[in-house]
């Protein structure tokens, strides 16, 4: 006899262009996403329309699960995803919705224009500003684009 396929969850959510990681973190107060759902060696390795696709559907789900931030690792990936050439590390201007955005550099090993020290400082400012969010009303100042 032979038993009917039945997809797993994970598969179920690939159909949707989700991950476990896009349902389950978002319950614990984070989320974690790509923004393109394929694996690569280098960066380099994606196209800028591959990017700009995954910063639409990622904008999209961050319109949906309105996290009070999100966090995009790869100066050149958010540039190229957003259309946003001149963006810098940090804190972006521009909101998606209601998150505020911060890009922090890619802390894979491949990349060597930031040491261990440099990453930690930016990652610690990130954080220190979600504590700040969750010690006060409202973080969001600017203006959704």
């Amino acid at each position: 006899m032979i038993a009917p396929w039945k997809p797993t969850k994970e598969q179920l959510l690939a159909a949707e262009g989700k991950t476990v990681r896009d349902v389950i973190a978002p319950r614990s107060g984070y989320g974690i996403t790509n923004v393109v759902m394929r694996a690569t060696a280098t960066a380099d390795q994606l196209t800028r329309e591959e990017l700009r696709a995954g910063g639409r559907r990622l904008a999209t789900k961050v319109r949906r699960y309105q996290p009070a931030f999100l966090a995009v690792l790869g100066l050149g990936a958010y540039r190229a995803a957003w259309e946003r050439p001149k963006a810098v590390i940090g804190r972006q201007e521009e909101l998606i919705g209601e998150t505020v955005v911060w890009v922090l550099p890619n802390p894979s090993g491949l990349n060597a224009h930031y040491q261990a020290k440099d990453l930690a400082l930016m990652f610690s400012e990130l954080k220190a500003a979600v504590d700040r969010f969750n010690g006060q009303s409202n973080i969001r100042t600017s203006q959704s684009p």
